[in-house]
């Protein structure tokens, strides 16, 4: 595979306009330059697909939120209401598809924003930054202490969530 044209800015502005968020200019150089091999390439992608891959991070953590007691501690009191908990969820900051499961913050709109690979809560930093998940791949917990904070998925990357015992114990159990 080889990587593809760059985007132009007419069709970088259109994607921002449409979805509702802004490249980070790191990002948005890259894009600008080539869409690297295999990444995800806005222009080839239709609505629905576009919608799904951002869709699916949030998607993948909604079921710790509708069916279990996940809530950590910086995010205060727990809500009762299953809704107003996935309306807490929704308020995350979007994430931006790069390549299979890897995903750049758009929040802040700030080069420097940190690479997550995501699949459903399983998350792990697959770079500090852009520059680090171009040069190197994916990263082990070494790198998690260098990326920028960023809230909501920082927290469910760092923070320990005391119910994940019981949660694997459970679904170890149904695999028997």
């Amino acid at each position: 595979m080889r990587p593809k044209p760059g985007m132009r800015e007419d069709e970088l502005a259109a994607v921002e306009a449409t979805y509702g968020f802004g490249f980070p200019p790191d990002l948005r150089s890259l894009l600008a330059t080539e869409i690297p091999a295999g990444w995800f390439d806005w222009r080839d992608a239709s609505p629905d697909e576009i919608q799904m891959r951002l869709e699916e991070p949030i998607a993948g953590v909604a079921p710790y939120f509708q069916n279990y007691e996940y809530w950590l501690p910086p995010w205060g009191p727990r809500p009762d209401a299953v809704e107003d908990r996935i309306a807490f969820l929704r308020g995350a900051p979007r994430l931006i598809p790069l390549v299979g499961q890897h995903y750049l913050a758009a929040e802040p709109c700030a080069a420097g924003n940190p690479v997550f690979s995501i699949f459903g809560i399983d998350m792990i930093v697959a770079g500090c930054d852009l520059a680090d998940r171009l040069a190197g791949g994916v990263r082990s917990a070494a790198t998690k202490g260098e990326a920028r904070h960023i809230r909501f998925w920082s927290d469910v990357l760092y923070i320990h969530w005391d119910g994940w015992l019981p949660l694997l114990m459970q679904d170890l159990a149904r695999l028997e």
